[in-house]
């Protein structure tokens, strides 16, 4: 494109895309650009190559400041320029570039409770070594790296059992595949490289992480060498719009090169990318609420295992996935196949996957499975096509060569994903011995498999079982020509079952499919077999992060070392306003009659606060916390209170109060909508209109009762500090 030439000569432009495949982006510092034949030369070479074809773009060039959003950082003189998105209050530039803001090595028993991280152009927390690290209601935000780090990203490879280039240290071939599994075991099996120095049973709690750079949280650990489960959490977070900065492969949650990790009741969504991804052998991943995902990519799922870690135990189980976009208008089954799935298994051999009570909705595909997993029990809502698979046993199952089934240069070498002959149970001598009696324990699947491909003989046993599935689809455009489980490649093979899955366009077995309420009818459950409660699913609190940590007391180390469930605070404020309602400047926490609520549930920004120096209070709060009835009329844009026999009336930006029809008073701060709620000044609203008392401190605090009026004593510093821990 000749119009890059006119920035021949500027400093510091950049170019980012998709030099070489669809799923992997770069971000590159341009060097130079030559205008006389048209050329980029880049600062650095791409990671992987470059294609002919591929999109990109440049950016930071002051000219082109043209678009909202926009900006261009002049390095030399310190400035940015920024083009505003309509209407701000503020917007936050961060200049802190240190490593990350907290790091932690080889330290035990430590827990970060209730903090915010935000504004660097690095990462939030990283934790290495160790044991027992728990990270609790904490906001990370608007990073530019990592939110959170556990595990040594150095350790990141393709897989431990070898490296994704092996012929870089294995001299072309001159070891065989036994060979190099024993020098794999050697470089793996030993002390310095135990879960016991490389860090434990860390984890990260009820956190709220929005707006990062690259991963949310990237995890890496654990041993299947020793045996060793890292024993990493991440539960009942709330995590999205991951991939800022690298809007094609980075995740919510990244579990590379990891043995051993519960990714349980969480929020995931907004990603360019994938919510998980990465190479894992041993994980357990339930009841987590994971949408709007892979919406700048193609290749990929919401949850995308990848290439060489064969997943030994893996357990996917009652997550609901749902609202992937497709890649291209999906009209009819001429249309190109989308390659947005709910879950994919991008895998060259065995791995023992149990899939089973998922709700999958709205996905152009659910699955890219492999040969050798559990599918079932599943219900599948208005998506493009249930699965799709490539067998890659067929290459090993009937074998070519029956005296050598994997045939380096006929299954290995030519599918380069296929790393089975390397694996540890093909180890020579003792090392070999050894791991196939600890596998025989701990994977009797995956030795099944490999005992069939080695035998050569089948005798009936099942690798992949895609049975009891439940596919609704009241769109009914692909219906009757989509395919179906049954219509796959593996129909015909001996290893493989597809049985008792139920297709159909009638959704009265939903108990409100208009409303996607997917929980099946009693009399479901019991025609189909499939039990899923929808309620179990997601975050266990309406609430994450520094937000939940106010209503909970802190954990503390237990005396095994663990960490003690959080206990809901049970504070109670004095017997003097038991029956009152107490409120805070600028806080929207409250008490209404002794319990602990929210002035607005569905809005943290509706809170008391000063405007021309009165007090302002949420009408309709105090009001019906007091058991009054309270009404609007858009038209007049009235507002109407009934309590105690009196009905008062205020219009939004007219000073007079009326009571009964007559006017009672005239504001000096007329009644005012503030984020959609109306706001009134506090005694005008509490004394003149529902004759209530009020006693106002310096401090904030505001309580609204029917009794006797409160005094600055012990007691309204109680509820203050009481107010303060919510």
């Amino acid at each position: 494109d000749r119009r890059i030439s006119k920035y021949a000569g500027y400093e510091d432009v950049w170019m980012y895309g998709l030099p070489k495949w669809v799923f992997y982006d770069e971000d590159l510092k341009i060097a130079s650009i030559d205008a006389s034949n048209s050329t980029i030369t880049t600062a650095v070479a791409p990671r992987i190559g470059i294609s002919s074809g591929r999109e990109f773009y440049i950016y930071n060039i002051l000219d082109e400041l043209d678009q909202a959003g926009e900006y261009y950082v002049d390095k030399n003189s310190g400035i940015l320029y920024f083009y505003p998105q309509g209407e701000f209050e503020y917007f936050n530039v961060s200049l802190f570039n240190g490593t990350e803001m907290i790091r932690v090595k080889d330290a035990s028993h430590i827990i970060f409770s209730g903090l915010t991280l935000e504004n660097s152009r690095s990462s939030g927390i990283y934790i290495t070594g160790g044991d027992s690290v728990r990270v609790e209601y904490c906001d990370v935000k608007n990073l530019s790296g990592n939110g959170i780090t556990i595990g040594d990203p150095s350790e990141v490879v393709y897989t431990p059992f070898i490296d994704y280039k092996w012929t870089d240290w294995n001299d072309n071939y001159a070891l065989t595949e036994a060979q190099t599994a024993v020098k794999a075991i050697e470089d793996w099996a030993v002390p310095s490289k135990s879960v016991k120095v490389r860090g434990q049973n860390h984890g990260v709690y009820g956190c709220f992480i929005t707006n990062i750079g690259l991963t949310g949280i990237d995890m890496a650990g654990g041993n299947i060498y020793l045996e060793e489960r890292a024993n990493y959490y991440v539960e009942n977070c709330d995590i999205s719009f991951s991939g800022q900065n690298c809007t094609r492969y980075q995740p919510g949650i990244s579990v590379d090169n990891i043995h051993g990790v519960s990714i349980k009741n969480n929020e995931l969504s907004h990603f360019p990318g994938s919510a998980i991804q990465g190479y894992i052998t041993g994980a357990e991943i339930t009841g987590n609420n994971i949408y709007d995902g892979v919406t700048n990519n193609y290749d990929m799922g919401l949850l995308y295992f990848n290439y060489c870690m064969p997943a030994l135990d893996v357990t996917i189980k009652n997550n609901y996935l749902h609202d992937v976009p497709p890649e291209v208008d999906i009209s009819s089954p001429n249309s190109p196949l989308s390659q947005r799935s709910a879950i994919a298994f991008d895998f060259g051999g065995p791995l023992d996957a149990d899939v089973t009570n998922n709700v999958i909705e709205n996905i152009p595909r659910v699955i890219f499975l492999n040969d050798m997993q559990i599918i079932s029990n599943n219900i599948i809502i208005d998506c493009y096509e249930p699965a799709y698979t490539v067998n890659q046993t067929t290459s090993f199952y009937p074998a070519q060569n029956k005296e050598n089934v994997f045939n380096g240069k006929e299954t290995f070498h030519s599918t380069y994903w296929t790393y089975i002959p390397c694996w540890p149970v093909f180890a020579e001598g003792e090392h070999g011995v050894k791991y196939r009696k600890i596998w025989e324990e701990n994977y009797p699947r995956i030795m099944d498999w490999i005992d069939i491909i080695q035998s050569q003989v089948h005798q009936g046993r099942n690798f992949l079982q895609v049975d009891n599935n439940l596919a609704v689809n009241k769109r009914g455009y692909l219906l009757g020509t989509h395919l179906k489980f049954n219509d796959l490649q593996f129909a015909d093979v001996p290893f493989s079952s597809a049985k008792n899955n139920t297709y159909t366009s009638d959704t009265s077995m939903f108990v409100d499919y208009e409303n996607q309420n997917y929980q099946l009818t009693d009399a479901a459950k019991a025609k189909y077999g499939i039990d899923i409660d929808m309620s179990a699913i997601g975050t266990k609190t309406d609430v994450a992060g520094t937000d939940l940590y106010k209503t909970t007391y802190t954990s503390v180390p237990s005396s095994t070392g663990g960490v003690v469930a959080p206990a809901p605070s049970t504070a109670t404020v004095p017997e003097k306003v038991k029956d009152a309602v107490v409120l805070k400047i600028g806080s929207p926490n409250a008490f209404a009659t002794g319990k602990a609520v929210k002035v607005d549930p569905n809005n943290d920004a509706v809170m008391p606060q000063i405007i021309n120096s009165r007090t302002l209070v949420p009408a309709r709060f105090i009001a019906e916390s007091f058991g009054g009835e309270v009404g609007w009329d858009d038209a007049t844009r009235t507002v109407t209170i009934k309590l105690g026999g009196k009905t008062v009336t205020m219009v939004l930006d007219k000073n007079e109060l009326m009571i009964d029809g007559e006017v009672a008073t005239v504001m000096d701060v007329p009644a005012q909508s503030i984020e959609g709620r109306t706001m009134v000044p506090l005694r005008v609203l509490c004394e003149t209109a529902l004759s209530k008392t009020v006693f106002w401190d310096p401090m904030g605090l505001i309580v609204i009762s029917d009794g006797e009026l409160m005094s600055e004593t012990a007691d309204s510093a109680l509820i203050r500090q009481i107010f303060d821990s919510l």
